[in-house]
């Protein structure tokens, strides 16, 4: 018998434990979720390890019991599917949830680094918590209702780059920028030039003067550069000219490949009376149909703003926050009156004699249609807020298919990022009332002047890195803990994510060891790393419950047990 052949024959007599365990072993050769999922990519179904593992278990088990009755043994490869389904589900939860997570921790981190020098020099504690609700309401997810959720869905999905933004944008200076660095440009050294008010001006001095010299070709070029004639682009071997003539002809490039129709075109029309940043810019599908929802939160603000109602300042910054609204008298708007506002708007809607269109299972209303409908409640000149650009969709596809090929004039170019993805927001089937008043009161507390009665600047940085470590030791006491009780102690975490993880705990350890050393005088007033090291069992039991509870309910809900697996999520929705 061959090795392979002996190898099989032992994977068929595996447990479904086992059997996950193996497959997680094979795993780690992966560094990260990326590289396994382009591993699996263009493989077949029956190659993906929930496939492959159930068949194989319930052949096995079938095998086993093939003297049993029928019924038993049914009952038996369920039972071993449902724990496959169990253990993968609750590997990928554990993975999603660092993956998730380690946005708002390594932000964290960043706000400790950066403000611990300044809480040494005794920097005012404002400053230091100036930019924490900022920080916060961009990185938590928005509450939104179902509606306003399938709006901002489909708004990512039809992205429009707009070629006003991308032609003198940062993408393309990068871009070309680090193109000309590949090609040999030379940059000319920092503390040579600033630039004021815009304007770029050449600073060499008698300290630099020499250094500076040395990257020209000779002393004509120099003087340009001193006078401020040219090379005005920070290379020194490129003149502002040829910068320019090249540049535009990769926004040249560009613009005909859109026209060619290789990435396809697309529209945007500024509506600024929508309450919601992030849908102000608004798709114009296939260059004349508007989203029926933006444009009832646009009635919204053009109501509102007909009532005299005031923007009021908030801390939450997160592009699908809505403002808060006070009355002529200077009260606050209640949600209340909020969501009358959205029917009030909803209903004048539905009076819209133009025509209308479902595309992707949402109704869309004829932007020329509305523009001369005489009873719509946004006044403004719209046609002349159209902007033209492209799908970013489109582009990045067509990114996608080129691969590391795709130049523009000779210049390499790259996907483009969302402003906003759908992991930036939750949608709530129950209401958001209560949901943003939470998140509107821990904002507003971040930032009230009632903070000013803390002890200073430390105890606010102390609480902080206290928080930030806890909850690092609680997620990897949480995988710990589930690796021992479910895998066996095989490692669950992917490689990149599990260095990831122990790099973070270890220099947050060396902030807050720096801290203690250089701020705290007084040893009980120091933060004490072991103690929180090991007062994290509460958290701890709610992490690892959370993730059992959820990806039960995911193996669950794969096995039709849908009412089982909805109150196992509702457990947690509570809470």
């Amino acid at each position: 018998m061959t090795l392979n052949k002996r190898l099989d024959k032992i994977e068929h007599l595996l447990t479904p434990k086992q059997a996950v365990i193996l497959w997680l072993q094979e795993t780690q050769q992966y560094r990260n979720a990326e590289e396994y999922t382009q591993f699996l990519r263009g493989q077949p179904e029956s190659a993906r390890p929930l496939y492959k593992i159930t068949k194989q278990i319930s052949q096995t088990t079938r095998q086993s019991m093939k003297d049993r009755p029928k019924e038993v043994v049914e009952d038996a490869v369920n039972r071993g599917v449902r724990d496959v389904c169990f253990l993968i589900k609750l590997h990928h939860q554990v993975n999603a949830y660092q993956m998730t997570e380690e946005r708002v921790w390594s932000i964290v981190f960043a706000y400790l680094q950066s403000n611990l020098r300044a809480i040494t020099w005794q920097n005012s504690y404002f400053r230091l918590l100036s930019d924490m609700p900022s920080i916060y309401s961009r990185v938590i997810p928005y509450p939104l209702d179902p509606e306003t959720a399938a709006a901002v869905k489909s708004a990512i999905q039809n992205d429009v780059t707009i070629w006003e933004d991308f032609d003198n944008g940062d993408y393309l200076d990068e871009w070309f920028y680090t193109y000309l660095l590949d090609q040999g440009a030379r940059e000319i050294p920092e503390g040579a030039f600033t630039f004021v008010e815009g304007k770029f001006k050449p600073q060499v001095t008698a300290e630099n003067e020499k250094e500076v010299r040395d990257c020209f070709k000779d002393d004509i070029e120099f003087e340009r550069f001193k006078t401020g004639e040219d090379y005005t682009n920070l290379l020194s071997t490129v003149k502002d000219a040829d910068y320019a003539a090249h540049y535009d002809q990769m926004v040249k490039a560009i613009h005909q490949l859109v026209d060619s129709g290789d990435v396809k075109a697309g529209s945007s029309v500024w509506l600024e009376t929508v309450p919601i940043p992030f849908l102000q810019l608004a798709t114009l599908i296939d260059g004349e149909w508007l989203d029926r929802h933006v444009l009832v939160l646009a009635e919204v603000g053009a109501i509102a703003a007909g009532k005299g109602y005031q923007i009021k300042k908030i801390y939450d910054e997160h592009p699908l926050a809505w403002p808060r609204f006070l009355d002529v008298s200077g009260n606050d708007v209640d949600y209340a009156e909020i969501g009358n506002l959205c029917k009030q708007a909803d209903r004048h809607l539905k009076k819209f004699p133009g025509r209308i269109k479902e595309i992707d299972g949402r109704p869309y209303l004829n932007f020329e249609d509305y523009c001369s409908w005489r009873g719509r409640k946004v006044k403004e000149n719209l046609r002349s807020c159209v902007s033209a650009g492209f799908l970013t969709a489109s582009w990045n596809a067509w990114i996608d298919a080129k691969g590391e090929k795709a130049t523009m004039a000779e210049v390499p170019v790259h996907r483009l990022e969302y402003w906003l993805e759908e992991q930036d927001y939750m949608v709530c089937p129950d209401g958001i009332e209560e949901r943003l008043k939470r998140r509107e009161s821990q904002l507003n507390v971040m930032g009230s002047a009632r903070l000013e009665q803390m002890n200073g600047d430390a105890d606010f940085w102390k609480q902080m890195a206290g928080a930030s470590l806890t909850n690092l030791y609680a997620f990897r006491q949480a995988v710990a803990t589930i690796r021992q009780r479910y895998f066996d102690g095989t490692e669950l975490l992917f490689p990149d994510l599990d260095q990831s993880l122990a790099n973070l705990t270890k220099h947050t350890e060396e902030l807050v060891n720096t801290f203690n050393d250089q701020v705290i005088k007084k040893s009980e007033d120091k933060i004490n790393i072991e103690v929180l090291r090991q007062d994290t069992d509460k958290i701890t039991a709610e992490r690892v419950s959370y993730l059992v509870d959820m990806s039960k309910a995911e193996a669950l809900d794969a096995m039709g047990e849908n009412r089982a697996a909805v109150e196992l999520v509702e457990r947690h929705l509570e809470n």
